[in-house]
């Protein structure tokens, strides 16, 4: 069960450094031309998604640590579940708050 949860974050994971990967580079082109002063998380993310596969990377080195464990325990399986849904998750609301924060800031100025 804590298995396919935690293949389930980590294909999370990955979706969500794909999708920044495909949109990023669009939607910083987009702001920087409309020449708008990005919010600090929007900063953060242009500045920060490059290195985002390190994320879904380590979960899966985890995970195959604890797969070939015969010992590994379940509430060390729980926890490394719990911390990848919470990645995958903060990830995706990172994302999703970048790109969007500096686009509802534009159309609340335009009115």
């Amino acid at each position: 069960m804590l298995s396919g949860v935690l293949g389930a974050a980590i294909i999370w994971q990955a979706y969500v450094v794909t999708a920044a990967f495909r949109f990023a580079p669009r939607f910083q082109q987009l702001f920087s031309s409309l020449g708008a002063e990005l919010p600090p998380l929007t900063q953060a993310l242009f500045a920060t998604y490059r290195f985002w596969p390190v994320v879904p990377v380590l979960c899966a080195v985890l995970a195959v640590r604890a797969a070939q464990k015969i010992d590994a325990s379940v509430r060390y399986l729980a926890v490394l579940s719990f911390a990848s849904v919470l990645a995958g998750f903060a990830l995706q609301a990172w994302l999703y708050e970048g790109y969007f924060a500096p686009m509802f800031a534009l159309i609340k100025q335009i009115g």
